[in-house]
């Protein structure tokens, strides 16, 4: 797993979607009603497959389809309100989350989640699968004040919180949640089982690569700071 236990730390910061949510099906089915809406033909469904749950819809998007600013707009409200309307009902919480992220909670540890999707897009799946009541807060971008990548939120957040980087761990399934955490100092753990692709997560170099549910639990625990209880 290439853990790294001399790290002590008691702040979890979680992305969303591929690492406390399975959304991949919500995802899809939005990013495609927003495509079928331009009338531009589909992409194979394995290139749409692996630009979900990316830095942004945006990226994810425009990596599948060149687009106007006017379309991009267009496919943008359709995916909002498709996800907002039906996407979110076809994502869960993975097998084990609920109880990982309890059994931070129970030895004293601040939890919160970071997603560039918009806050309003994560609550209703964390509260209906159990999770809201254990995690602190739910960050996502702030796009009026141009906080548009996953390194500028968490800077954000972690600076009006007075959260200290040495104390916090950013744990995420994509390349840019660990450039993210990186990127202001935390550590970083990437977990295998959402939506990286082959060699993604290992080029970054994270503190801890594992690749499932529980390992991740175990990992946690481990680096959990003696004081956060």
């Amino acid at each position: 797993m290439g853990t790294n236990h001399t790290i002590k730390r008691n702040i979890f910061i979680f992305d969303v979607d591929g690492t406390l949510m399975d959304s991949r099906a919500g995802l899809q089915e939005s990013m495609l009603a927003a495509i079928d809406s331009l009338g531009i033909e589909r992409p194979p469904l394995e290139r749409v497959q692996a630009a979900l749950g990316g830095a942004s819809f945006r990226s994810g998007i425009l990596s599948l389809v060149s687009l106007t600013e006017e379309q991009y707009q267009k496919a943008n409200r359709v995916y909002g309100q498709t996800f907002s309307e039906r996407g979110y009902l076809l994502e869960t919480a993975y097998d084990g989350v609920v109880e990982w992220i309890a059994a931070l909670h129970q030895k004293g540890a601040r939890i919160f989640a970071c997603s560039m999707r918009p806050k309003q897009f994560s609550l209703p799946s964390l509260e209906r699968d159990g999770l809201l009541p254990f995690i602190e807060d739910v960050w996502g971008p702030d796009f009026d004040q141009g906080r548009v990548h996953k390194h500028q939120v968490l800077a954000y957040r972690m600076q009006k919180l007075g959260i200290v980087p040495q104390e916090a761990v950013m744990i995420g399934d994509r390349n840019f949640d660990i450039i993210a955490g990186k990127a202001v100092g935390a550590a970083t753990l990437a977990v295998r089982y959402g939506y990286a692709q082959p060699g993604e997560l290992e080029a970054e170099h994270p503190d801890a690569i594992v690749d499932t549910v529980e390992q991740a639990k175990q990992w946690t625990l481990q680096a959990l700071s003696p004081h956060a209880e």
